[in-house]
């Protein structure tokens, strides 16, 4: 299991953080975008999201990865301008 301070930003449970997400989130690529919702706010497994999105499993992974890492730039950035 991660500790808490080496959670991602999208896995932590923070109010502080949800408007800076909800923004960040906005920005990523559709493909990204729907990833990332299906498997985090919708809890729905790759295989899933694969289906629901007529997409393969590989892909999904490739969003999932390429999205958080997105995300998190984009939090450290909004982070660091306040």
């Amino acid at each position: 299991m991660e500790s808490e301070s080496m959670l991602h930003p999208i896995d932590e449970n923070n109010d502080k953080n949800e408007k800076a997400l909800t923004e960040c989130i906005e920005k990523l690529k559709q493909e990204q975008k729907d990833c990332i919702r299906l498997f985090y706010f919708n809890n729905k497994c790759y295989n899933e999201i694969a289906s629901l999105l007529n997409i393969d499993e590989k892909s999904v992974k490739s969003n999932l990865q390429n999205g958080k890492r997105n995300l998190k730039i984009c939090l450290e950035g909004k982070n660091a301008r306040d």
